[in-house]
């Protein structure tokens, strides 16, 4: 495609413009001319014509003068094209075009066919607006709008004129309206697609040229950088894996003389046998060149060797390429030779502080900027209790402290990280649960660069001077209040003055305020002289010099109040300090009046009761002769009692039982001998009408052969439970013989089952092995009725209940099990005493684990209850079996 197109030198303006525009210029200037050119013809053929026509005979001055006024008007198209008027210009030509067309319509005299055809011309202008519109598409509408409207105003005013009828009027104007619609579209249609068109071309072609230009710089550029860079670079061929270029930079890094004698070089030949983990070179290139080859570019660690045999650390950036069809390879490096002797120097030195840090009696932790933690030597978990893999990478303080302490640690974290070395004390929790204090102090962490990267802790374990100092802290509260409170007045005397007291002190020597006793010397608050007679000075100098030197002195002491009232008092003198500049003693006085009063009077009647006390020793002496041998008969008398009471308990207990089980067994018999009747009549009924469906009936046994047998079930269930009564009825004591204690059991949940059936599930393990039980079975059955009661009763909602026997040596054991409520441990020991009942009043009577006890132990046996609330009860029954039969 050429880049410029030859325009007419009057068209220079447009020189610089694109493509499109200069085509464009070009066809209008040279339209505008063949449309001259055409007017002018036009003109000539309009003047011959109405000059040599006998319609005309003479000029039409109307079309001849349009004529004129079209060449003047296309002159100033071009005009205004040269000038760079573009737009202007178009639309100027087109108006006018159309304009002359319409005028023509509205003023030709001539054939009407002839004058309507003249329509064909505005048709072929709008074809023509794709090119005379540049830049809004929406132009082209204007034009087919205004021509519509022309159409119709023309037709309107013209049809009587050109004797159309309105149907002719109307298809004319639809027909050509469809026309100019239809050709508007199209050109507007081309138009877009034409800009689109070009748009896209010329796009691409100034694009293409953009690409070619900087592939030209870059090419130069990338070949400069290749030769002037100071990074070694190689280029490599990705079959033979021969060098094929190289920078100075990477010759002089080699130490090869020159380029040529680079050149055909492998990585081999300038690499040490052995890579840093062992691998030989050649295995280890072709395994970093496939890798490269595959994923297009990879960064390794690889040690050289010179010619002269020195070694040097590199870091190599290697990528393939296609250069000409062909895949090369392109490696760059950099010496890393003084990093690695750093790294390994550092390595070195991390490992002795990492020796000294985990050999620490303290722990120590360091954090990043983000509190996550780093690292913890093993002090951490010896004490804390967590593993490195449970607090590496974690926020420690969210694992080990209270979220009311974190905030200390947040802040003490933030002052690191401004460069301040910061010191705390703080209660962590070790994984344990157990809470330990620490006196932590931290210290900024920072990079080769300066830095700040995180923060270092030095954890001190002070959870024993803590309970120390909280103990401390105790105890002087207490010492506190026991000062305060206390009855004895409290006084501190410092080189022979007072310098503190209690409230009792001011009270006790009547005082008004504690000013006023510290204000007077101790001299003061004692009489002239002691009960001995000694000067109170002298002899209060003597009593201090002995509690300085022995640590405590106690003594008695008259001291006088604030009125002058003396009253005598203990004293007890504690040394605090006995330096030379600094003697401080704690005096306790109380106030002993009461009790020296009271052994004046103690005295006195010890006096007394001495002579009194013999007197009533010998009335004594007589009558404890006699209160001997009364007690001993009391004893006697005693002990028959406790027998006979005895007897009463277990007659009562005997008594209210045979009453009960008499009723029950009375009421049993009854109420199964009164349900067998009615049993046998619903039997006998039931069979009969069976034969007579047989025999007269037999289509519609089938219908009721589910009630029929309906019947049969409930028949069977109540002779179960008649049999049940009858088991129960058995009371005699006499009565013992060979039980199953399995069919005893479901006799028992016979009779509960109305209470069983809808919300507890029966589970039954019963042992397989034959024994033999000798008992009263009557009264085992009202024990396990009893005891299967109670687990019902103890079920709220939904429970279950599990029944297992075993058999151990001698023993049949029988485990019976529910889910419900269970028994506090309060009422556990009272659970088999008779009369004891948890139950609301009217729903029991307390007798049935007490009467079962009984039971049990009449047979040798024993009972077992284990309960917890919640959880439900389990009872184990223990029943010795015939070892004859066994």
């Amino acid at each position: 495609m050429k880049e410029k197109i030859e325009l007419p030198k009057v068209l220079d303006y447009y020189s610089k413009s694109d493509y499109s525009t200069q085509q464009k210029a070009r066809f209008i200037f040279y339209l505008c001319i063949a449309a001259i050119v055409g007017v002018l013809l036009l003109t000539f053929s309009s003047v011959y014509v109405q000059l040599n026509s006998s319609e005309y005979n003479k000029l039409f001055s109307p079309v001849v003068f349009s004529e004129i006024v079209l060449l003047m008007v296309f002159g100033l198209c071009i005009f205004l094209l040269i000038k760079g008027k573009y737009s202007v210009s178009t639309h100027l030509f087109m108006i006018t075009a159309m304009a002359c067309v319409w005028i023509v319509l509205w003023v030709h005299q001539g054939n009407n066919i002839a004058r309507l055809d003249t329509v064909i011309l505005i048709i072929a202008l709008i074809n023509l607006t794709p090119l005379f519109i540049t830049k809004y598409k929406i132009t082209i509408v204007f034009y087919i709008l205004a021509n519509l409207l022309m159409l119709i105003v023309f037709v309107f005013f013209t049809k009587d004129q050109l004797n159309l009828s309105n149907p002719t009027a109307i298809d004319f104007i639809m027909d050509t309206s469809i026309a100019i619609i239809f050709s508007g579209v199209v050109g507007y249609n081309i138009f877009r697609i034409n800009k689109q068109s070009l748009e896209k071309v010329e796009y691409d072609y100034k694009e293409r040229k953009k690409a070619e230009e900087a592939l030209k710089q870059s090419e130069l550029l990338r070949r400069n950088v290749f030769d002037s860079s100071q990074i070694p670079i190689v280029v490599m061929n990705s079959n033979t894996f021969e060098y094929i270029d190289i920078n100075p930079a990477a010759v002089k890094a080699y130490g090869f003389s020159s380029i040529k004698a680079s050149l055909g070089k492998t990585p081999i030949d300038v690499s040490a046998p052995v890579q840093y983990d062992g691998t030989p070179s050649s295995q280890k290139a072709v395994s970093y060149i496939d890798k490269a080859l595959k994923d297009g570019s990879v960064t390794f660690e690889w040690l050289h060797q010179r010619p002269n045999g020195n070694f040097w650390d590199a870091e190599v950036h290697l990528l393939s390429f296609e250069s000409n069809n062909e895949t090369l390879l392109q490696f760059s490096l950099v010496d890393i030779t003084e990093r690695k002797k750093v790294e390994r120097d550092l390595k070195e030195s991390e490992e002795k502080y990492r020796t000294l840090m985990e050999n620490m009696n303290d722990i120590v932790m360091m954090v990043d900027n983000n509190d996550k933690v780093l690292y913890v030597n093993k002090r951490f978990s010896e004490i804390l209790g967590y593993s490195e893999s449970e607090i590496i990478g974690q926020i420690g303080y969210e694992i080990l402290t209270s979220p009311k302490d974190q905030k200390v640690i947040v802040d003490a974290n933030n002052q690191r990280i401004k460069n301040i070395i910061s010191q705390y004390e703080i209660t962590l929790k070790a994984k344990n649960g157990n809470k330990l204090d620490f006196l932590v102090s931290g210290a900024p962490v920072r990079n080769s660069e300066g830095k700040i990267i995180g923060s270092i802790g030095n954890m001190i374990d002070i959870t024993e001077r803590k309970q120390a100092e909280r103990a401390l802290k105790e105890s002087e509260v207490k010492f506190k209040e026991l000062y305060e409170k206390s009855g004895d007045a409290i006084l501190i005397i410092e080189n022979g003055k007072f310098v503190e007291c209690n409230k009792a002190a001011i009270e006790i020597l009547e005082y008004n305020s504690k000013e006023d006793v510290l204000n007077i010397r101790p001299s003061q608050i004692s009489p002239e002289f002691q009960i001995d007679g000694r000067n109170s000075v002298e002899k209060a100098d003597e009593m201090m010099k002995i509690a300085l030197k022995n640590g405590t002195h106690r003594f008695e002491w008259l001291h006088s109040k604030n009125n002058g009232e003396i009253f005598p008092a203990e004293v007890l003198l504690t040394a605090i300090s006995n330096d030379a500049d600094k003697k401080i003693i704690h005096a306790v006085v109380r106030d002993i009046t009461d009790r020296k009063q009271a052994e004046k009077e103690l005295e006195k009647h010890q006096n007394h009761l001495e002579l009194l006390v013999k007197e009533r020793t010998e009335e004594l002496a007589t009558s404890n002769e006699e209160l001997l041998s009364t007690n001993e008969d009391l004893h006697n008398q005693r002990e028959e009692l406790e027998a006979v009471l005895l007897n009463l308990q277990n007659a009562q207990k005997q008594l209210v039982q045979a009453e009960k089980m008499a009723s029950l067994g009375v009421l049993a018999s009854g109420v199964a001998h009164e349900i067998n009747n009615p049993l046998n009549f619903i039997k006998g009924g039931i069979f009969g009408l069976e034969q007579y469906f047989d025999e007269n009936l037999k289509e519609h046994k089938n219908e009721v052969a589910p009630l029929i047998e309906g019947v049969n079930v409930g028949i069977e269930r109540a002779a179960n439970i008649v049999t049940s009564l009858n088991h129960y009825s058995r009371q005699d004591n006499s009565n013992v013989s060979e039980c199953d204690i399995h069919s005893i059991i479901d006799n028992s949940l016979i009779m509960l089952r109305n209470q069983i059936v809808n919300n507890i599930d029966i589970k039954k393990d019963y042992t397989d092995k034959t024994y033999s039980l000798l008992a009263n079975e009557g009264k085992l059955h009202q024990a396990m009725l009893n005891i299967l009661s109670n687990a019902v009763q103890a079920i709220d909602d939904k429970g279950t209940i599990n029944i297992e026997t075993t058999i151990s040596k001698n023993n049949i054991a029988i485990f019976i099990s529910d889910t419900g409520c269970g028994i506090t441990a309060e009422n556990m020991p009272k659970i088999l005493d008779p009369f004891f009942t948890t139950k609301e009043a009217g729903q029991g009577k307390g007798l049935g684990l007490s009467i079962t006890y009984n039971i049990i132990k009449e047979h040798n046996g024993s009972i077992k209850i284990d309960s917890k609330v919640g959880h439900g009860t389990t009872v184990k029954i223990t029943l010795p079996l015939n070892e004859t039969k066994k």
